[in-house]
């Protein structure tokens, strides 16, 4: 097995399928342009397939030995082995024929995909997937990515969103010229969401999809919000793949983690800190139903100039980020905010009996949505002051993720019923993950949180 390891180790010999590698642009490579190609490949899979039958029965990801790039292979080879024949084309020695043994179950899940998405080119994607499998046999041309999906040859995480939005995009008619024209992507454009001319569909985890996604009635599918609304630029007309420039948020240790080696000294320390001062207990009034009128009115992008020594740029929008803005009607007046940072909202979990009591000294400050756009926040790390943001009316969940991404801010999301505000708080503030920001939201389904 030390051999198997060592030789599935060899970065000079195989792709590490950890970075996005398309199976298809490495199958589809003349063996001329690349001393890696078709047979390193098929080597690497068979390789890594023989390492996982002789592996324990531990799984092969706790496996102290396996680094990550092989792990990347292991998981390749067990979806390649499960999807796909290899034949030798007659009379072209060296030639490979690859048949896929799973055609019909992916022309569903990408059909499935669409219909979940409200896809508007539906029609024509069932019309082209039709017999793509003969086609492509007869010398049709298809993306890499539709070849991916085709084949099965997608690693789950961010390439899978991706690729299965890319494939479907590839299988559009009215959408070939800039489907084909990914190849001329920068790196980093994985991450990338797409604008179309009456909706745009972003990624979950991006920040326009982890605001968006507040909306009552958006639905989310394979790593996709949408469809949403559609994008206003006044300085050019958006149609394909853009990024969104955002700046991540970091998550600081909670106060009462920061000097503990285990949470049972966590627990130890704050039953002693109990102890040693009294601190009664009383059980808070959650915010009342809000009554605000809350309307998503637009959703601008504005390009970011390019650098001024990059002279070679792609044809826009294939290159370039932008800076999104989201503009909400709060009681009839216009809101807009700038999403300028890329913060998380993690779902409340669930709490049983409630309601609970939290201790006084557990400060917390109730804000409306009206006045959510002028309320500034300052975490300074003393005291334990919670900002809950009542977000119980219609949408207002989503301008409070705008406040959130515009400010730089992680938040509890509670949606539903299944914790009470006591809980919660709790988990907001020191207590829990001392981010000191609290959406109390109300939906009438139990969505989490993006």
């Amino acid at each position: 097995m030390q051999t198997l390891l060592a030789t599935l180790n060899r970065r000079d010999l195989f792709d590490d399928l950890r970075t996005g590698t398309s199976i298809g642009t490495i199958l589809q490579k003349p063996p001329e342009t690349t001393y890696r190609g078709i047979g390193n490949f098929l080597l690497q899979i068979v390789l890594a397939y023989e390492l996982s039958i002789r592996l324990p029965g531990v799984h092969h990801t706790e496996h102290e030995t396996i680094s990550p790039f092989v792990n990347a292979a292991l998981e390749t080879s067990k979806r390649w082995i499960e999807s796909v024949k290899c034949h030798p084309v007659p009379g072209n020695t060296g030639q490979v024929a690859f048949e896929c043994l799973v055609q019909e179950r992916q022309i569903e899940g990408l059909i499935g995909f669409g219909e979940a998405i409200e896809w508007p080119y539906l029609d024509e994607v069932r019309a082209y997937l039709k017999d793509i499998y003969r086609k492509r046999e007869e010398g049709e041309m298809i993306t890499t990515h539709l070849w991916d999906w085709l084949f099965a040859a997608v690693l789950p995480g961010n390439r899978f969103v991706f690729t299965i939005m890319a494939a479907l995009v590839s299988a559009s008619p009215p959408l070939f010229d800039f489907a084909r024209r990914i190849y001329s992507m920068v790196p980093g454009f994985a991450t990338s969401s797409i604008v179309l001319k009456d909706r745009s569909y972003w990624r979950s985890r991006c920040v326009v999809g982890r605001v968006l996604g507040g909306l009552e009635g958006i639905e989310d599918a394979a790593g996709w919000i949408g469809p949403c609304i559609a994008v206003e630029s006044p300085d050019l007309e958006l149609f394909g793949w853009v990024r969104v420039k955002e700046k991540a948020v970091p998550f600081g240790l909670p106060k009462s983690s920061q000097v503990k080696d285990t949470w049972e000294n966590l627990i130890e320390e704050r039953d002693r800190e109990r102890a040693s001062k009294f601190e009664p207990l009383e059980i808070p009034e959650e915010p009342t139903t809000a009554t605000e009128q809350c309307e998503i009115l637009s959703l601008s992008l504005e390009e970011i100039p390019p650098p001024m020594d990059h002279i070679t740029r792609p044809p826009r929008p294939y290159a370039s980020e932008f800076i999104a803005r989201v503009t909400f009607t709060v009681d009839h007046e216009s809101v807009m905010f700038t999403l300028e940072y890329n913060p998380s909202f993690i779902a409340a979990p669930r709490c049983l009996h409630g309601p609970h009591a939290i201790s006084t000294s557990q400060k917390y400050n109730v804000v409306k949505i009206s006045d959510l756009k002028e309320q500034t926040f300052d975490k300074s790390g003393e005291g334990d002051l919670v900002l809950v943001i009542n977000a119980t009316c219609q949408n207002g969940e989503a301008v409070a993720r705008a406040w959130c991404a515009e400010n730089g801010r992680h938040a509890v999301v509670r949606r539903g019923n299944d914790i009470c505000f006591g809980c919660a708080v709790n988990m907001a503030g020191s207590e829990g993950l001392d981010i000191g920001c609290l959406i109390w939201s109300w939906a009438a389904d139990s969505r989490r949180a993006a």
